[in-house]
């Protein structure tokens, strides 16, 4: 073993062994010392990022020793400033009081005291904060985090969130809006003072879901609680007009609505809403109902009245023209030209007085709104030279030429109301030549657009060289009992009644009537009517003639059976039938046509439709329903003082196959019948 040398330095050994310390040491511990600076000052600048202002303080003075640089930025001053200060400084004194007793609770840990208050910054101006205050232990010192958030967008929210709630109020009151709140938890209902007032209910009252069913009368409950829950189960708003029970016993209409809220899992929480008073409303519409049951009860007996003047006045003009028309056309024996003369005048007079009156009723009817349109298929051509043949004779006794002009592109058949489309031109027509007095009346027909469904404009035109029209009166024409000039009624005659009718027809067709007009020149007026282009199915030939034999023989002659109770009509009906060599047996009702017609061999019936007992339109009821089982078809031809379209409709629907309305005329008559008997000895 070999000897130490004492000549060894121990302190130059002592130095190298201790710098071999240091340096390991360095190499241990000082990267770990680096890493957790690191991680600090990557904690700082995440604090620094952060919105929120974060205050460390002396938990013991609330001196502030670090805060992040959003509470610099808030208080609006330098770090070296907020480090000297307290946080006294900043806070109001009920503030710092909540903090020193947060910190004499002492609780650490999970313990934290929130504060709404505001901040005082370094320039003076107030922010409104909500402050998270915590203590933490730290190697036995104890400290204050302070953690305040800015929250000027929620108070203002909240404020305008008020000030809404506050103008929903108002609105509410002045309203008279109930609201309320349901809890279903709870089963607590919420009431504002005006919901109460609506059931009558005190101020102080608690109110729960039994006591508000209990308010509404007992066949009311089980709808109004259904209405609640199919809302609930359905997600759906809930409306409800219920009738409220006062305490004085008198009912309430109340008008309740609301909208359920849910849990995450949709499950119902409850429900809010609010209710109205609606008494007035209900007792509105109940007037209303009312008021509209009276005005159709007053329409409807304006109808009937109408109807029965159509009656009374058709009935003695037709023994008026009935007896002219026997007298003139030879039935009654010869006649001298001078009283054939008188009494053809009489015979126009007649006439001019129930064109006077068929213009006043359809007036009326009109604006009764009580003109319904028969859709079925016609002839225009037919119809159009029909209008205007009515007025050749007039026309050539004044000395006019009266034109017709019908395109060739205009269909043959067309769909609608032929009737009325008949008495537009009638009334165009008449009222050219009434006021014309040389030159011409055109009429002319063309077809405007087609449009889709099949629905063809047709357009007429009626134009003539007659007088014109005032450039000051054109707003008048239409207008009812108007004429151009009050000694236009004495010069021309007529009520100034014709174009009023045609322009409302017109527009309850659903087309347009216009006119040019140049005073001294003449006037052109144009209709635009839309009809439905008919089917080409094959128009059937009438039968052929079949003589009737001049015999009286009972199996020979056709035997009439006329239904009448105006003994003047029926004698007419005698005399004209018996002039054609026809056999007639009377009835004098409904009933006893129907009983004479189960009885004898009758080929027609001429059935009045107005008579006592029964009708003639119950008769042919009676008459057709019996034929089920008999066999058979008599011809009945309804003639009538009802002369409205839907009279014809009613006719035609009973039963009856034929429809002439009083005055009859004759002529046209007895080759209606004749034609009627034609058909049935075919068959």
């Amino acid at each position: 073993m070999k000897k130490r040398s004492d000549k060894t330095d121990w302190n130059v050994q002592k130095e190298k062994i201790i710098g071999l310390g240091e340096s390991s040491v360095r190499k241990t511990y000082f990267p770990q010392l680096q890493q957790k600076l690191d991680e600090l000052e990557r904690f700082r600048a995440l604090l620094d990022q952060t919105r929120d202002s974060i205050f460390l303080v002396r938990a013991t003075s609330l001196a502030i020793i670090d805060g992040n640089s959003s509470a610099c930025r808030e208080l609006q001053c330098s770090r070296e400033r907020l480090l000297s200060a307290r946080m006294q400084e900043f806070l109001p004194h009920d503030a710092v009081e909540t903090l020193k007793e947060a910190v004499s609770s002492g609780k650490t840990g999970d313990g934290e005291k929130v504060i709404v208050t505001s901040v005082r910054t370094c320039s003076g101006e107030e922010l409104p904060v909500e402050i998270t205050f915590r203590l933490v232990t730290f190697n036995g010192v104890l400290y204050g985090v302070a953690v305040a958030r800015d929250i000027r967008e929620r108070k203002q929210a909240e404020e305008e969130l008020k000030q809404s709630e506050g103008r929903l109020r108002f609105a509410s009151a002045a309203a008279g809006i109930g609201t309320w709140n349901w809890d279903l938890k709870t089963n607590e209902l919420i009431w504002n003072a005006r919901c109460k007032e609506l059931f009558g209910l005190r101020p102080d009252t608690a109110i729960s879901h039994e006591l508000f069913l209990g308010s509404l009368p007992e066949e009311d409950r089980e709808a109004a609680d259904n209405a609640v829950w199919t809302a609930l189960r359905d997600h759906s708003d809930y409306s409800v007009e219920i009738r409220v029970t006062l305490p004085d016993g008198t009912l309430r209409w109340v008008l309740s609505k609301g909208r359920g809220f849910y849990d995450e899992m949709g499950n119902p929480l409850g429900m809010h809403g609010i209710a109205l008073d609606i008494t007035d409303r209900k007792r509105y519409e109940k007037e209303l109902v009312e008021a509209r049951a009276a005005a159709e009860a007053a329409n409807n007996a304006k109808s009937q009245f109408l109807a029965n003047m159509s009656h009374e006045l058709r009935t003695p003009i037709n023994g008026i023209l009935g007896v002219f028309q026997l007298i003139l056309g030879g039935y009654a024996g010869s006649l001298g030209a001078d009283q054939k003369d008188l009494l053809a005048k009489a015979d126009r007079s007649a006439r001019a007085l129930l064109r006077i009156i068929e213009d006043i009723l359809d007036l009326s009817r009109i604006e009764a709104g009580k003109v319904s349109l028969m859709e079925e298929d016609f002839s225009l051509r037919e119809a159009v030279s029909d209008a205007v043949e009515l007025f050749a004779i007039e026309a050539r006794s004044k000395g006019l030429d009266l034109r017709l002009y019908i395109n060739a592109d205009v269909p043959e058949r067309l769909t609608g109301d032929a009737l009325r489309l008949r008495q537009v031109l009638v009334n165009l027509v008449g009222n050219a030549l009434k006021f014309t007095l040389k030159g011409m009346v055109e009429i002319a027909v063309a077809v405007g657009s087609r449009t889709a469904g099949g629905i063809i404009e047709v357009a007429f035109s009626v134009t003539d060289t007659g007088i014109g029209i005032p450039h000051d009166r054109r707003d008048d024409i239409f207008r009812p009992f108007t004429q151009l000039d009050p000694s236009d009624t004495r010069r021309f005659g007529g009520t100034g009644l014709g174009l009023a009718i045609s322009s409302r027809l017109v527009e309850i067709m659903g087309g347009t009537l216009s006119f040019t007009s140049k005073e001294g020149v003449g006037s052109s007026f144009s209709v635009i009517i839309p009809l439905r282009e008919a089917s080409q199915a094959a128009v059937p030939e009438p039968p052929p003639a079949i003589a009737v034999p001049p015999s009286h023989e009972r199996n020979a002659t056709p035997n009439i059976l006329v239904a009448e109770d105006d003994p003047l009509a029926a004698e007419l009906l005698k005399n004209i039938l018996e002039y054609h060599g026809l056999e007639m047996d009377l009835a004098r009702t409904g009933q006893e046509a129907v009983e004479m017609w189960g009885k004898g061999q009758y080929d027609l019936i001429i059935m009045d439709v107005q008579m006592p007992r029964m009708d003639g339109i119950t008769a042919t009821l009676h008459i057709r329903e019996k034929e089920k089982s008999t066999g058979g078809h008599i011809p009945i031809m309804a003639i009538t003082a009802h002369a409205f379209p839907e009279d014809e409709k009613r006719c035609l629907a009973a039963g009856m196959d034929s429809y002439q309305t009083k005055p009859l005329d004759m002529e046209r008559g007895i080759d209606i019948l004749f034609s009627l008997l034609r058909g049935r000895r075919a068959k």
